[in-house]
């Protein structure tokens, strides 16, 4: 049986190696990537069946840029998007894009187990 694939876009060592090693045990194969370059990089040579991204991450893209870019090759794939900056964003780009697609945001600092939950619930739809 093939794993679920998730790409975790962290620019947050901690963070992303604590929920990596988490999903990891739980049985996902999980693809990490520290800046959306580094994402981009993944997404053109994996395929990934879902995102989990930060909304502030170094470089050209943001979280949104980069789920855009993902959507590209993988059109339906969900995505939670991560933040300890903004409780909730409400850009008109962020609520366009989730409008049309199974988003979830979740701020920081979260819960394992409500990030496993959220992904069950997202992949299960």
């Amino acid at each position: 049986m093939t794993k679920t694939r998730i790409l975790l876009v962290e620019d947050e060592f901690v963070i992303r190696l604590s929920l990596s090693e988490f999903l990891e045990n739980k049985g996902f194969a999980i693809l990490q990537a520290e800046t959306s370059y580094d994402a981009r990089k993944i997404i053109n040579s994996h395929p990934v069946d879902l995102l989990i991204t930060d909304l502030s991450l170094p470089g050209l893209w943001n979280g949104v840029q980069l789920a855009e870019f993902v959507r590209k090759k993988h059109k339906n794939i969900p995505v939670i998007f991560t933040s300890g900056t903004f409780s909730h964003p409400n850009s008109t780009l962020f609520k366009n894009l989730t409008s049309t697609h199974k988003d979830i945001f979740i701020t920081k600092p979260y819960q394992l187990d409500f990030i496993l939950e959220t992904i069950k619930k997202l992949l299960s739809v």
